[in-house]
């Protein structure tokens, strides 16, 4: 799986085809009460998580990552891509190599350092890379019975 973190978000989802109107995000309720009149008098920029994901493989969801992150990057945008696979292959992408990865998603998720700490400059302005390797193999394994590890990844973006 690999995810892609934009930025800015103005709390809409694109409108439906043929329609003039911006559907409201599905997470605005758990947001505070504020927050929607915030966004309408732009006042506030939301970060955006988007994950791209199938236990299926060959369905270019390394292609779809990188090309995503790329084209927000193109259009001013920070994005910051996290490789969650143990191939690699989006680390491979921005010409790593993952074995000399000393620092990697792994240690983000063990909380042994910060998103920030791990990531790496990507091929253009404002792409980022958050590496994996193949110790992600064992990780689930070893994160299994610890207190919140499904939120690790999150909590870590949220700060």
């Amino acid at each position: 799986m690999s995810a892609v973190k934009r930025d800015t978000h103005d709390g809409t989802m694109p409108a439906r085809a043929g329609s003039n109107d911006a559907r409201p995000a599905l997470n605005s309720a758990r947001c505070d009460p504020n927050r929607e009149a915030q966004i309408q008098h732009g006042m506030r920029k939301m970060p955006m998580t988007i994950a791209i994901s199938s236990q299926k493989g060959g369905v270019a969801k390394t292609t779809t990552c990188y090309s995503l992150g790329a084209s927000l990057a193109e259009l001013g945008y920070t994005a910051l891509l996290i490789d969650m696979d143990p191939q690699a292959n989006l680390t491979v992408s921005f010409g790593l190599n993952p074995e000399s990865m000393h620092h990697t998603v792994g240690d983000v998720l063990l909380e042994h350092n910060s998103v920030v700490a791990v990531s790496r400059e990507g091929p253009m302005p404002n792409l980022d890379l958050v590496p994996a390797n193949q110790g992600l193999v064992v990780l689930d394994r070893v994160l299994y019975g610890r207190h919140a590890y499904e939120t690790r990844l999150k909590n870590q973006l949220d700060a």
